[in-house]
Order: C-alpha cells, then structure tokens, then sequence
C-alpha cells in the first residue's frame, strides 16, 4: 500500500474510532477480520476481552479479510465501515477458516 493509501486508512481507522470514550463503537472480536486484512500484527485490547480477540484472531481466514479490508477502503463513511463490518460479523463463515480455535 502506497503513502496516500495508508493515509487514507488512518482517516477511515480514525473515523471508525469512538474517541470520546476511548473505546472501539464495534466490540474489538467484531473489527478483527478487517484489522487484520488491513495487515495489524498486534492489537491491544483490556483482559476481558482478550480471550474473545485471541479467538477472533485465530478464526480469520487471512485471504478473506484482506477482501474485506479492500471494500472497506472503498467505502467513504465510517458508518458504511461499521455496517460491514457488523454484516460480517454476522456472517462468520465470509471471513472465518471455519476451525473455531
């Protein structure tokens, strides 16, 4: 990715961010599948949800969340972000290698 490209991604990133309360509107398992798409090696997340992230990471089929990620970046609000991400989150199986672990 180009340096317009990654700066397009941190605009689109930072509008997807609540920031009023520091927290991710999405629960963080949910972002995971773009997150890494978007090729994010490391994630921090509090000890509660840890477990679920952990899981969420260990799901994604990397090919399909690099998919997901590009029609992200295509999109040009943060509320069509969040709606696709919410879209595949409940659809496991668009970005998920199935194996659950």
């Amino acid at each position: 990715m180009g340096h317009m490209g990654f700066s397009r991604l941190l605009s689109n990133a930072s509008e997807a961010i609540d920031r009023s309360v520091g927290w991710f509107r999405l629960p963080l398992p949910a972002a995971v599948p773009v997150l890494v798409g978007l090729g994010i090696t490391e994630l921090s997340a509090n000890a509660p949800a840890i477990p679920a992230v952990k899981q969420a990471v260990r799901g994604v089929d990397t090919d399909a969340a690099r998919t997901l990620a590009d029609k992200a970046l295509r999109l040009s609000s943060a509320t069509e972000v969040r709606a696709l991400v919410e879209r595949a989150s409940a659809e496991p199986a668009a970005v998920s290698t199935g194996s659950g672990t």
